[in-house]
């Protein structure tokens, strides 16, 4: 399924990432803004942030 195959996903990016986790990275709009393979972390931490 889709919630398996992104945890997946982020765990191919870094092998030290165990899947969604909120606390990898800070909230930062710039991270947001700009594309790379890490801003899922970054969009983890603000959707936890509120």
């Amino acid at each position: 399924n889709f919630e398996e195959a992104f945890q997946k996903a982020l765990r191919m990016v870094d092998e030290n990432v165990n899947g969604f986790d909120p606390n990898i990275k800070k909230v930062n709009e710039d991270e947001l803004r700009e594309p790379t393979d890490k801003r899922m972390f970054v969009l983890a931490a603000a959707l936890i942030q509120g």
